[in-house]
């Protein structure tokens, strides 16, 4: 007979503990951060660190985010490099074409200096000190200046003031009209008073430069940032917030400037595309890469702004349009936000995403599509920055509509401008600075003992304003300077400039103003050069 052994049986334990024992062993191994002790835990020693009750524990690195990053990043370099850098898609179109009308204009500018003059450079009754033609032949060309643009209280309303010529080499030769001074499609006479209406100043000087160093550091911000910030964004893009800001710039000017000065150069749209540096910067964020390839974020941005804050102190100075810069800034951050594509802080875990091996018109499409990559943005954040987007759109539109009233609403403009104190924000209440660019109206007699009434401008630009009898000068043409001056030293007994006010140019503070000038480009330029990823 077979025995059958079978092992002992504890009769005060439960056969289902061994049971809960397995769980309990199972369950540890599945949560091993499990905060309840084992079954064979030592109860005189201390608990490992890991089991201690309310310790926190570190944090799990992300790998999904890492791994995401790194995906995104790939993606970027393959639709980057799909194509060369100078493929036809890639090239800075309008760039390229607005750089090639300002070299193109600079160069009639120093063709019509030398045929009126008889030099390229202005070096009387002053030397212009950004290597030139003078502000008459800026003026006769396109430039800001605002007794072309309305009607000036005392100045326009007069016919028989004569303004300084476009060949003018010397104060006697101050003879010609406001038609002749503005030229381009003239200034009519309506009862007896000029009716200025050239609106196109508020563009037309963009393309026009003061001089050789004026055109030479613009063109360098514009190829080296300019053309880089073309590339990313779009021709389309670039060339909205281009004409905008410089629009915008010289459009402030008009309606806070003093009458008497003018005003000419891209630096109200170079302001807006260096705003659009700045948000497109900020719109990637710490984890994605941009433009600049720079891993210091914060710093990199302190150094921008510090740029930005440093170039509007030194507009304070005579002979630099604050105003413009200002204008040109503001409308560059209201148009990248409407025309960029969503900041970081708008997709999931805040990773842009890309996609490669696009087609040329899809680029093109999803560069305008909002809905682009709408799968990983945050829903609630996306329609939020729509409404941003609206609100910028809404906030350009009243900058434009109210500027514009207030500038061309009125048909007559008041003497002196109705904001006291707004001039304060291009200049600095010194050496009388803030008082350059007002106009003014003098009487001189002749040698024939006879009464003649002359005006003048003083000017923070080299416009002056004279008058005499209208019958008693040749204003047919101003091509012959010699013929005229013979004429002129007949005629006036002295000069009709207010030296009591300095003309830009005759003194220290145009040098000065260059060397503002050449610093702020200088800052930007640098930044463009040694930032600049390559692509």
């Amino acid at each position: 007979m077979n025995s059958i052994h079978s092992s002992p049986v504890n009769p005060f334990s439960n056969q289902n503990d061994y049971d809960r024992y397995e769980d309990k062993k199972f369950q540890h191994q599945q949560y091993p951060y499990d905060e309840s002790p084992t079954l064979h835990q030592n109860p005189f020693e201390n608990p490992p660190v890991s089991y201690i009750p309310d310790k926190a524990q570190p944090p799990i690195p992300d790998y999904d985010e890492e791994k995401k990053l790194k995906h995104n990043e790939r993606q970027r370099l393959k639709q980057l490099r799909s194509r060369p850098r100078f493929h036809y898609t890639r090239l800075p179109y309008f760039g390229i074409l607005v750089t090639i009308i300002q070299v193109v204009v600079f160069i009639v500018e120093l063709a019509k200096m030398a045929k009126l003059t008889g030099s390229a450079f202005q070096t009387k009754p002053y030397f212009n000190p950004m290597l030139g033609p003078s502000t008459y032949v800026l003026i006769n060309m396109g430039a800001r200046y605002i007794p072309c643009m309305n009607g000036v209280e005392g100045i326009t309303t007069d016919p028989s003031i004569q303004y300084p010529c476009p060949n003018s080499t010397s104060v006697d030769t101050d003879v010609c009209s406001l038609n002749q001074l503005c030229g381009l499609s003239g200034i009519p006479i309506v009862d007896d008073a000029y009716d200025p209406h050239q609106w196109y100043r508020i563009i037309t000087p963009i393309f026009i430069h003061a001089g050789f160093l004026h055109i030479l550091f613009n063109l360098l911000l514009q190829v080296t940032m300019g053309f880089s910030i073309e590339r990313a964004i779009g021709s389309v893009k670039y060339a909205i917030i281009y004409l905008l800001s410089g629009v915008s710039g010289f459009l402030l000017g008009a309606n806070f400037t003093p009458n008497g000065v003018a005003s000419s150069g891209a630096s109200g749209s170079l302001f807006g595309i260096v705003a659009t540096n700045i948000v497109m910067f900020i719109y990637c964020g710490k984890k994605n890469t941009n433009m600049y390839g720079t891993k210091k974020f914060g710093l990199f941005l302190c150094i921008m702004f510090g740029e930005i804050v440093v170039s509007f102190v030194l507009g304070l100075l005579p002979g630099l349009d604050n105003f413009s810069h200002i204008g040109g800034f503001a409308i560059g951050v209201l148009s990248s936000i409407l025309l960029l594509k969503d900041p970081f802080f708008v997709y999931e875990d805040g990773i842009i995403t890309y996609q490669s091996h696009l087609s040329i018109w899809q680029e093109f499409a999803n560069n305008w599509n909002p809905y682009y990559n709408f799968e990983d943005k945050i829903v609630s954040r996306f329609y939020i920055w729509c409404g941003v987007r609206v609100l910028c759109f809404a906030l350009i539109f009243v900058y434009f509509a109210l500027l514009i009233n207030n500038f061309f609403g009125k048909s007559i403009l008041p003497e002196e401008n109705s904001c006291h104190w707004c001039k304060y924000i291009s200049c600095l209440p010194v050496n009388g600075w803030c008082e350059q660019g007002e106009l003014s109206v003098q009487t001189n007699s002749a040698d024939d003992n006879s009464q003649s009434t002359t005006a003048s401008a003083t000017t923070s630009t080299p416009t002056s304003a004279t008058s005499t009898e209208p019958d008693s000068i040749d204003n047919t043409g101003f091509s012959e300077p010699n013929k005229r001056e013979t004429v002129l030293d007949s005629v006036f007994e002295s000069s009709t400039f207010e030296n009591s006010t300095p003309l830009l140019g005759r003194h220290e503070e145009s040098i000065h103003a260059s060397l503002a000038l050449f610093i702020i480009m200088g800052l930007f330029t640098f930044t463009a050069l040694k930032f600049k990823k390559k692509q």
